[in-house]
């Protein structure tokens, strides 16, 4: 996990700067650092100009920016983009999709989102980097990059395909909330700005108390009609309501309670039943792999799992390893708000589920991945108490759906496999792995050998 500060020195403006309210008294030079790298970096677009760490201007739009979007930066976690598309080292570009370069994404909804994700957008002239918040259950991302061609005063230093950042809640919540404190404390000792800066902070107050209401998180994670359910979820599944949670999170926006029936009757199915000592719980993650990259997480697990059931490296029929692992395998004929997904009850009772109306459940080798890739999810999720739930879509959770997915090829298409055999087609045909994924896995497999020869793992 990493960290993020922010880094203020507070400068006196001058009548050049042409600053007014609140942002004469907010000017400053600021830098922004996450882990041991300045993210403000940079070199003024004038020439003979030096590298320097701050961008200097005005802070009260970013405060202000800050406390009305405070709620999307922590909670809104669907996204207009797939995230199953992206690299995990950026988002797609701001000034791309302007463009129109990229026709799976909706132009006007992603300008909504990056409006309410990308730092100070449209609420200060201060010169930033592109900042990108992620927001997802417990953590959010901060992806990176320059800054919008649309009147860059200066050129940032971001290293090319820079990956994303990911910070806990809680420790991003703090540091911004001091941030904006300091801003504001600022602003009220100036007698002509005070009466600003107690009017933000009262605005920030009430954003704060809604944040604190559940319902309120759930409506912008979920939406409307999941939050109208909710009572009566918690009434029927009572703690195995934290299954629903984590399909949701992972999972397409749900429009109407009659798409979460579905969900909430398959659940309610599985938490009646009981098991004691189930195989698939005996296979525990080995010490200090939480460290690791969930790529290699999920590869390390695949390999475990193949060596617990005794499977060497031979083709595998999904249907037989669940049962061997004491994990059901149920069909979810409803809308298809994913492709797959994992339940786990408070008892230990295991489902993996396939969503029969997804596009992708029409096709063998597809099935077959969106199936090792449930069963990822599940074992990704394994440090969690129990219940928990999780999903395979465009909008899993990013870490989480990297892992599961390495764990699908993997378990699929073992590494001794492609390298007793590199005869591509064989592979395919043989291991039931579509030829899309397979050469995928097989060229992240020799990227994981360099890597091994250079001592990175």
């Amino acid at each position: 996990m990493s960290s993020i500060r922010f880094e203020w020195e507070w400068l006196i403006a001058g009548e050049e700067h042409g600053l007014c309210g609140p942002e004469r008294p907010t000017f400053a030079a600021l830098e922004i650092w996450i882990d041991g790298s300045c993210l403000t970096s940079c070199r003024s677009n004038l020439k003979h100009s030096e590298q320097r760490h701050h961008v200097i201007g005005p802070m009260s739009g970013l405060a202000d920016w800050l406390v009305d979007h405070w709620m999307e930066i922590f909670w809104q976690t669907h996204t207009p983009f797939s995230k199953a598309r992206s690299d995990d080292a950026r988002v797609p570009d701001y000034d791309s999709v302007l463009k129109s370069e990229n026709e799976q994404i909706d132009i006007a909804a992603y300008g909504e989102w990056y409006a309410c994700h990308c730092l100070g957008h449209s609420a200060s002239d201060l010169a930033l980097p592109t900042l990108l918040f992620i927001p997802e259950d417990t953590q959010v991302g901060i992806a990176v990059g320059p800054a919008s061609s649309l009147g860059a005063s200066c050129t940032f230093s971001i290293e090319p395909d820079r990956a994303i950042a990911w910070i806990s809640k809680a420790d991003l919540g703090v540091e911004l909330k001091r941030f904006v404190a300091a801003i504001l404390e600022k602003a009220r000792q100036d007698q002509e700005t005070a009466a600003w800066a107690n009017w933000l902070q009262g605005r920030f107050d009430a954003v704060l108390t809604k944040e604190r209401d559940a319902s309120e998180r759930r409506r912008k994670m979920f939406g409307d009609a999941v939050v109208e359910c909710w009572p009566r979820i918690e009434e029927e599944l009572g703690q195995n309501t934290k299954i629903i949670d984590g399909i949701l999170i992972d999972s397409e926006l749900v429009g109407t309670s009659d798409e979460l029936n579905h969900l909430i009757n398959h659940v309610k199915r599985l938490a009646s039943e009981r098991i004691s000592n189930p195989i698939w719980a005996s296979i525990q993650a080995s010490p200090g792999e939480a460290m690791l990259p969930a790529y290699e997480r999920g590869y390390r697990r695949a390999e475990r799992v193949r060596r617990a059931l005794n499977l060497g490296d031979d083709p595998i029929e999904i249907r037989d390893v669940l049962e061997s692992l004491q994990i059901g395998l149920q069909k979810i004929d409803g809308p298809a708000i994913a492709r797959s997904a994992y339940m786990v009850t408070e008892s230990g009772m295991a489902e993996i589920c396939l969503f029969t109306s997804h596009p992708r459940s029409k096709y063998w080798a597809p099935r077959r991945f969106s199936l090792a890739s449930a069963l990822g999810g599940l074992f990704a999720s394994h440090a969690l108490a129990m219940p928990y739930g999780g999903a395979n879509s465009d909008q899993a959770r990013w870490t989480r759906s990297q892992e599961a997915k390495a764990y699908a090829a993997m378990f699929l298409l073992p590494a001794s496999s492609v390298e007793a055999n590199p005869d591509l087609d064989q592979l395919v045909e043989n291991y039931g792995i579509s030829r899309t994924a397979a050469i995928w896995h097989i060229e992240n497999l020799r990227q994981r050998q360099h890597r091994n020869t250079a001592g990175v793992l």
